[in-house]
């Protein structure tokens, strides 16, 4: 990286890439609301639906990708049991999102299910 280079598949970067825009959306997110513009937020938030499914698919993909890396570097004995702390975050972050979008109505909740989702990545 030092370099200006990081060789990594394009999975690896669009994970990067994925991850850094949901801390970017909950931001814009959280400033459309401070500013009363729920209309927009409101909008917005099927792109961050849209969002959260791609990151839950990405990660699922990411973690397998992971293990098989792990296992050809010859550590499959400790790779493959640990996969399950990254799969269990996965799901952890899906069941929060899932929760918070169908507490909508529910301002607060909503608000801190989102923020404990993405504390949980």
């Amino acid at each position: 990286m030092a370099k200006g280079t990081l060789q990594q598949p394009f999975l690896v970067h669009l994970h990067g890439f994925l991850f850094f825009g949901w801390t970017f959306f909950l931001l814009l997110q959280t400033s459309l609301v401070a500013s009363g513009n729920t209309a927009k937020h409101r909008e917005l938030g099927l792109a961050g639906i849209a969002l959260a499914s791609a990151m839950l698919c990405i990660g699922v993909l990411m973690t397998i990708y992971s293990m098989h890396v792990n296992i050809a570097l010859g550590f499959g004995a400790a790779a493959v049991p640990f996969s399950i702390v990254t799969f269990s975050g996965i799901v952890l972050f899906a069941a929060l999102v899932a929760f918070a979008i169908g507490n909508i109505r529910n301002r607060d909740v909503h608000k801190r299910l989102m923020l404990v989702a993405t504390i949980s990545i």
